[in-house]
């Protein structure tokens, strides 16, 4: 014999997977605050480089930062996972988006070095980061990710047209507004 669903099992059901998706993701906003962080102080050290003088040594922050981010959150995850005793199917979307951001990242970047136009990299990496926080906090319900996100996207379009050291500006607003203020609210909820 089959047992159905009624519509408000279904719908509780639905709703306990996203709260154990947000509980499995420890939303503690870390995440977004590491990389939001991270992204700031690039923005701004590349900023004050181009400000110095010194614009063929201002991108090195970049790399530094974003390596030191990158091994720090995979062994975060890594342990994270290790202690998670259950995978929800909205958690693996989540990787899903993030491993994906991750890759665009590595394409946007190939693609730019190959045609030696590094004005296109900043729009490109607003843009990247716009769509990951826009999915993510329509993944987890969580508006002030979404918010962030169309911020983020309306600023990108806007970076498109502006040169290099105001890039780096609207960079940091839109970290700022799509990381670190969400950041700080899914911090303040846990």
């Amino acid at each position: 014999m089959e047992n159905k669903l009624t519509h408000q099992e279904s719908w509780n059901i639905m709703q306990d997977m996203i709260s154990n998706t947000k509980k499995s993701l420890k939303d503690d906003g870390s995440y977004y605050l590491l990389w939001g962080w991270l992204s700031l102080i690039a923005n701004v050290g590349h900023w004050i480089g181009i400000q110095l003088g010194k614009p063929e040594l201002a991108p090195i922050v970049w790399p530094v930062l974003m390596i030191s981010g990158g091994v720090y959150s995979a062994i975060k995850s890594s342990r994270e996972s290790k202690n998670q005793s259950v995978k929800t199917h909205l958690g693996n979307i989540m990787a899903m988006v993030w491993m994906g951001f991750g890759l665009s990242m590595v394409i946007a970047f190939v693609a730019v070095a190959s045609q030696k136009n590094w004005l296109l990299i900043n729009p490109m990496v607003i843009m990247l980061y716009a769509w990951g926080t826009f999915i993510s906090g329509a993944i987890l319900k969580f508006k002030p990710l979404i918010y962030g996100g169309v911020f983020a996207w309306v600023l990108a379009g806007f970076s498109f047209f502006a040169p290099q050291d105001i890039q780096l500006i609207i960079g940091a607003v839109a970290i700022i507004v799509s990381y670190l203020i969400p950041g700080y609210i899914l911090k303040s909820k846990n």
